[in-house]
Formats: structure tokens, sequence, C-alpha cells
């Protein structure tokens, strides 16, 4: 495997405190809790550059700090919304320089957790190099109309709108993958006990030819709402060039090629309340741009194939409803999907 793609977005986070030695906040009630950490995210997202963000948290130090006693993965939702504004805030800058180091802040605390706080780990990195890109939707909001059968542009606060790409590989890659994703959402499982049993990988699905056979290949699709479950416009996946650098227009084409990474978090289908890992897309290196075909796979390809993931951009949290356990789904397994 060569050196990762998406190395120049791993910025420094700021070694903010968090936490004050006169800290006087605390939750007895999961409800105000969670306000409050919606509070606090919907005005990380609002702020438009780092030295304002930096000193929102200085400000809100004790009530972070407060947020993250009371329920960890509250705090790492936090963390991870933080992480991310201040990467779309900081721009595209280079930092292949700078040690890796998955998430961690230096914080200041009367817990035993002092030290570093790590991002949540329900969310894995999974980055997919050089595939060929199909339905590409980066330029705008997308959302499928039934009427057309065609995936439309359209308001960022539409229903389902959202921002969308597939990419094609080999199937028995993908079946390693599929081993991967489903190990990940078991190990969810292990801190979340009111996740359904493993049934499958939202968005992945095996290519068939035109008879109806299974062929050798097999296609991923990951998606990011526009809008996200606080009523916030969220940020346009990031898309650059070669080079790192934004490219100047994102409405590319099928068969453009490049990197794609997703988020692959544990998720809940609406519809059945089956369990399985959703792929949230989250950045692209373009190394090759089409624009433009006199092929018709954009305008009229299999839209169910970029349409057919849980809508939440978020990954459940340790209190989410309760659902009843689902059987895994026939071929929903490590050998196969």
């Amino acid at each position: 495997m060569t050196d990762d793609p998406f190395n120049f977005m791993d910025v420094p986070v700021a070694q903010s405190t968090f936490v004050d030695d006169t800290m006087n906040i605390r939750f007895t009630n999961w409800a105000r809790a969670d306000l409050k950490k919606r509070q606090v995210i919907a005005s990380i997202e609002e702020h438009e550059d780092i030295p304002t963000l930096e000193k929102f948290l200085i400000e809100e130090d004790l009530l972070i700090d407060a947020i993250y006693l009371f329920d960890d993965s509250m705090g790492s939702e936090i963390k991870q919304s933080y992480d991310d504004h201040k990467a779309m805030l900081t721009g595209w800058m280079t930092t292949r320089d700078i040690p890796k180091v998955a998430g961690s802040v230096t914080t200041h605390t009367h817990s035993s957790t002092k030290g570093q706080r790590m991002a949540n780990p329900d969310f894995k990195k999974f980055v997919f190099k050089d595939v060929t890109f199909s339905w590409p939707r980066l330029d705008q909001p997308y959302r499928y109309n039934p009427s057309t059968e065609k995936s439309e542009a359209c308001p960022a606060n539409a229903q389902g709108a959202g921002y969308s790409l597939a990419w094609t590989m080999p199937y028995v890659k993908a079946q390693a993958i599929h081993a991967e994703m489903k190990a990940h959402y078991e190990d969810c499982m292990t801190r979340n006990s009111k996740l359904p049993a493993f049934s499958t990988i939202f968005g992945l699905k095996r290519v068939k030819d035109d008879q109806g056979n299974d062929t050798d290949m097999a296609q991923f699709t990951a998606k990011k709402g526009a809008i996200n479950a606080k009523g916030n416009e969220n940020k346009m996946p990031t898309v650059v060039n070669a080079a790192h650098e934004p490219i100047a227009d994102r409405a590319l084409w099928g068969g453009s090629k490049g990197h794609i990474r997703v988020q692959a978090f544990p998720s809940t289908n609406p519809q059945d309340k089956s369990g399985g890992v959703s792929l949230l897309l989250d950045a692209v290196v373009v190394t090759s741009a089409e624009y433009g075909s006199d092929g018709l796979d954009d305008d009229f390809g299999a839209p169910e194939e970029v349409d057919d993931l849980p809508e939440s951009d978020n990954a459940p949290s340790h209190t989410q409803q309760a659902v009843a356990p689902q059987t895994a789904q026939n071929g929903a397994t490590a050998g196969g999907f």
C-alpha cells in the first residue's frame, strides 16, 4: 500500500484547554446534556474562521468538559465536529510531516482520563485508491425524483438532498472490505447493546450483467446529507485534484478517476430496522477528471444505486432508541453480499 493520498487533510488539532479548575457544571439528565451537545455542535459549525472557533471553545470549556464527563460518546461527537470543521476552515494545507494522532487533543481534567481524548471510535476511515467514479453528485445537493427516475439538482433544504458518489472494484477485493466493515460494526456493538445484528453494508452490491447474472465486480456508494439532524447545512465533501488543490469544476461525470475516503459507521435502516454499516462520503482526490459525455449513464443510470442509504449522517449514540435485533440477511457474511 502506498502513502495515504489523504494525508494532506490531517491538520494539527488546537491545543485548547477544555476545562477550568473551578468547574461547577454537572449534568444529571440525559435530555439536557444531549440538548447542550447539539447546541455546541451547531455553534461550532457556524464559525467561519479558526480564531473565533478557538475562542468559542475556550469560552465554553466548562460546558464541553461537563458533557464529556456525563457521556464520553457525546463529547466524542463534539470532538468530531470540531475536527471536521477545523479541517474545512484550515483549507487544503499539506501536513505530511505532522505525526498522525487519531484525533487526540491535549486536555486538563479532574478525571482519570486526563491526557488525550480520542475521536469517536464508531467512525472508521476507509480509503479506496485508483477507482473509477460512477454518477458523481459533488457540485451541489441532489435528490432522486421518482417521477423522472433521475437524480436532480435541488436546494440543500429539500427532503432527501445530499451528495453522493459510486465506484466499482473487483468483487474479491470488496469481499475483504465487507469483512472488515462487518468486524467494525460488531466492535461497535460491544459499546452499544441497542444495535441490531449486522445485516449489510448499505450502498454495497454486486454488479450484474444485462442478463441479471453476477459479475466479478462490486459497487460501493457513499452519501452525505446536505442537512444534518440539527437542521444545519453540512459542508460539502472535500474534492481536490492530484496536487491537493480545490478543483475549479466539481460537476464531474462518470468515468472520472481518483481516490475516495469514507467514514464507515453503524446505522439502522429506518424502513425495516435492520442494522448495518453506512458510508459517509468524506473526501475525494480526482486524478483524472471527465466532463460531459455522449453516453447516458449520468442521466439514466440506475438511481437506486445512489439513493439506497439511510438518511442519517451520524452514528447511533449509546442512548438511541432500542430496536428489535434482526437476523442477518442471506449472504450478508464475510464470504459474500
